[in-house]
């Protein structure tokens, strides 16, 4: 008997801002793996990140663009309460919504990408809508951790929950992290018959080298690339760099990567002129590049998330690049990093971003030779085309057992 093969595969993905799924998606398409198959990108009009999408893709694939319903673009703050409300209301919309487009569809797989889970989303109304005479598997990705739903929705989401155990064919993680999250903060995972598994991401092996001697810069240049929230940890290396004196600051540039809101990227403008450091804090925004072409201006990068990271392509890529990096101790980083690769130091210690800083500037030559030993390592267990390998492997094993 002839094993099936995917020949075409829909990708859901309902996204609001740049993210790391934007690379994540590349890399898988890009694959040698995904190559022969057919795609096609269904995504929310108001997705920042499939403009970036399309430049790193190196292939053609279809992209279908829809009205979020779920989460309308809103500016209004009493109208994007009142909406909140009616979300139940809304996701059935959608629901209806996404049978009408897949009614005359067939595809062997839907992928849903699902940045973090919790609440109700648009990709969830998707599976939901499949019919399996023309979508044979529906898999979901899940690249963030699990939170809990508001209270007053909590019977709702877990009734979604339970539907979508029995619609789905698997579930995939990025990071053992995420599927705990996944387990202990929902009901998603109670059936038995779900069959769940972790893949990690995988980067571009063949980025050049591009090893940095920051001696020969007139100033050390650190990165921080992402999107400018609270808890991704601006503020710590800000409170930080206050505590190095002014006789080892002077040798650096601290560049921030990444958009946010208008009153939060104020505020920690605000706070730099306070502490009397404009000068040495850089904002960029978002910069409309590869990231591998944006971390080739650092000669360190700082990953300072507070709360959780899925997997952290930002710093992997980094690695990549040979570049030295500072990551604090959440989520997954744990899973696949330690000390002999790079600096992995407790979330929201300012104390301990002050003195890795200073540790850098006192041995970079030490932290560039476990650079290059840390890339070495990714480059054996971390590739795109391995995370694309298992992917496919995985799929067309559903795919064969339906």
């Amino acid at each position: 008997m002839q094993l099936k093969k995917i020949k075409n595969l829909a990708i859901v993905w309902d996204q609001i801002s740049w993210g790391g799924v934007d690379t994540y998606i590349a890399y898988l398409l890009n694959s040698n793996s995904f190559k022969n198959i057919s795609i096609t990108i269904y995504t929310n009009k108001n997705n920042q990140g499939i403009q970036r999408l399309k430049k790193l893709l190196k292939r053609e694939i279809k992209i279908i663009e829809y009205n979020n319903i779920i989460q309308p673009h809103i500016n209004s703050f009493l109208l994007k309460k009142i909406v909140f409300f009616f979300r139940p209301l809304l996701f059935l919309i959608s629901f209806l919504r996404f049978k009408f487009i897949f009614a005359q569809k067939k595809y062997d797989i839907l992928l849903a990408q699902c940045g973090g889970y919790g609440t109700i989303r648009e990709e969830m109304a998707a599976i939901l809508a499949t019919n399996r005479d023309k979508i044979k598997i529906n898999s979901m990705v899940i690249h963030h951790a699990c939170t809990f739903p508001p209270p007053f929705m909590t019977l709702f989401v877990r009734f979604i929950n339970f539907l979508l155990s029995k619609k789905l064919t698997s579930l995939i993680s990025v990071s053992k992290a995420t599927r705990e999250s996944v387990f202990y903060k929902s009901n998603l995972l109670d059936s038995q018959l779900l069959h769940d598994v972790v893949i990690y991401n995988g980067v571009d092996t063949e980025i050049k080298e591009t090893i940095n001697n920051p001696i020969k810069r007139k100033k050390i240049n650190v990165g921080l690339i992402s999107r400018l929230e609270k808890y991704k940890g601006h503020e710590d290396l800000i409170w930080a760099l206050k505590k190095i004196p002014e006789k080892e600051l002077s040798h650096f540039n601290f560049i921030f990567i990444g958009g946010g809101t208008k009153d939060f990227v104020a505020n920690l403008k605000e706070l730099t002129k306070r502490l009397n450091l404009s000068e040495y804090v850089i904002f960029k925004g978002y910069v409309d590049k590869d990231i591998k072409e944006i971390v080739k201006d650092f000669d360190l990068v700082v990953s300072l998330t507070r709360t959780f990271e899925g997997f952290g392509l930002a710093i992997v890529e980094s690695i990549m690049s040979n570049i030295p990096v500072i990551t604090t101790k959440v989520g997954a980083i744990e899973e696949y990093l330690t000390k002999e690769y790079c600096e992995i130091i407790e979330p929201g210690s300012i104390d301990q971003i002050k003195e890795s800083i200073l540790d850098y500037h006192k041995n970079r030559a030490n932290w560039i030779n476990r650079s290059i030993k840390a890339k070495k390592y990714i480059e054996q267990n971390f590739s795109a085309e391995k995370m694309a390998d298992e992917y496919k492997s995985h799929l067309e094993q559903k795919l064969n057992q339906n």
